[in-house]
């Protein structure tokens, strides 16, 4: 056999290579390899983060309700303003003006008007309602608190009003919940400790020793922005 009959048999056999090649539309994969772990890659749970919305409200509030200290009931007016310090952002500075007024058994009228400015600092809880938040507050305050008296008209001893001070510190701690709206709702128990004796205005009255003083209060109201 010549060398041309020799070039055209390997010619005719790579053509029969190729169309037996491009015969085959889908070729088969590779099988894939085992893994002792399994075959299917582990799919991650989703990880649902829990976003916390703060109350965006910056401005002067406004609270009133009453208070309750010992037997004694007051209303209660608060005024308010976050303190402008950015190392702490959640300080406030709040005026709560409490104010009493009764007659005792024997007709003696009484008359109180207390005074405590306060500064309250304020710590968000981990649990959040849906239309606001939850916080913790504590306030501390200087009480200055007047209290006016007038007894009945007796012999040698007319009737007016006559008036004694009294001055406390206050402890207040308590739960404050905080709308999105601006509503603010707030429960605060209070301690006070007497700083001082009120001196009496004249011998009728009888001169006692003041004594610490558990309260209560509940106030609500509206911050603006």
């Amino acid at each position: 056999m010549g060398r041309g009959a020799l070039e055209l048999v390997a010619c005719m056999l790579v053509c029969a290579s190729v169309a037996v090649a491009d015969s085959d539309p889908q070729p088969t994969p590779a099988r894939p390899e085992v893994s002792w772990y399994g075959s299917v890659k582990p799919v991650a749970a989703p990880t649902s983060a829990r976003v916390r919305h703060t109350v965006l409200r910056g401005g002067a509030f406004v609270l009133g309700g009453l208070t309750y200290v010992g037997a004694t009931a007051y209303g209660r007016i608060d005024l308010g303003v976050p303190a402008p310090l950015s190392l702490l952002p959640q300080l406030r500075a709040a005026l709560v003006s409490e104010i009493s007024a009764g007659t005792d058994s024997d007709q003696t009228l009484r008359r109180t008007l207390a005074l405590t400015p306060t500064a309250q600092y304020e710590w968000h809880l981990p649990f959040q309602p849906k239309r606001g938040e939850i916080l913790l507050i504590i306030g501390a305050g200087l009480r200055r608190s007047q209290l006016w008296v007038k007894k009945p008209e007796e012999p040698f001893w007319p009737s007016q009003w006559e008036s004694t001070t009294a001055y406390a510190f206050r402890l207040t701690p308590g739960l404050e919940y905080r709308a999105f709206s601006g509503l603010i709702v707030s429960f605060q128990p209070s301690v006070g400790f007497p700083l001082n004796t009120p001196d009496p205005p004249d011998a009728r009255w009888m001169t006692t020793t003041p004594e610490r003083d558990l309260g209560v209060s509940l106030v609500a109201g509206y911050q603006f922005q």
